[in-house]
């Protein structure tokens, strides 16, 4: 998928006030983009692998991280809790370096802060001992391009036909989904997940469907 659709497909969010022309525009885009160059599916580590624009867009979930960390203060170091500066407030500082060379004002190892001259900077609260805790697969990522970017596809009985191997390797194997017609938006909104009782085929057949 090229770098223009790969954005496309992730915005814009649910609610945007162009989410329907955007929808349309992916479609069209898409089209031709298969004509053109294909939407090639292929094998790596033994799975087939798909970055088709209609299915990813068409796929409204991202990945939304938990982490616990500190939060000190960019002007004097303390933790933002422990010391008096407003955040977003300026404030004098005066410019260094860190022993990896990075400036003490923009963490930068190229800037023009000369070390010692002093400037205003604002107070943010900068993480430090940061400690991932989990990762959750959410509807609405804060982040808006925290979304996925390919995913694997199921061929069924014909995994291992050879084929389809060939034709996976030789970039002949495409996926028709940018043909249209459209079916439609895959939110999670629409997906059971309390229901953890399901049988293997059960499980399946759910994630052929994503």
């Amino acid at each position: 998928m090229s770098g223009v659709l790969q954005e496309a497909a992730q915005a814009p969010p649910e609610d945007h006030e162009l989410r329907d022309e955007a929808h349309a525009a992916i479609h069209r885009a898409a089209f031709v983009n298969r004509g053109l160059f294909g939407c090639p599916i292929v094998l790596r580590d033994d799975e087939y692998w798909t970055d088709c624009p209609i299915n990813i867009s068409h796929l409204r979930m991202g990945v939304s991280a938990g982490l616990v960390s500190d939060f000190e203060c960019s002007v004097c170091g303390e933790l933002v809790e422990d010391c008096d500066h407003q955040m977003g407030q300026p404030y004098p500082k005066v410019a260094g370096r860190t022993a990896e060379g990075k400036c003490t004002l923009c963490d930068s190892v190229d800037c023009e802060h000369p070390e010692g001259e002093i400037f205003l900077v604002p107070a943010y609260a900068s993480a430090r001992n940061i400690k991932a805790g989990e990762v959750s697969f959410v509807a609405r990522p804060r982040y808006p391009l925290a979304r996925i970017l390919e995913h694997a596809k199921d061929m069924g009985p014909l995994h291992d036909d050879p084929r389809l191997i060939h034709a996976a390797k030789h970039g002949d194997l495409n996926c028709d989904a940018d043909l249209g017609p459209c079916k439609g938006f895959n939110e999670m909104k629409d997906w059971d997940l309390n229901d953890v009782s399901r049988s293997g085929a059960d499980e399946g057949e759910q994630v052929d469907q994503i």
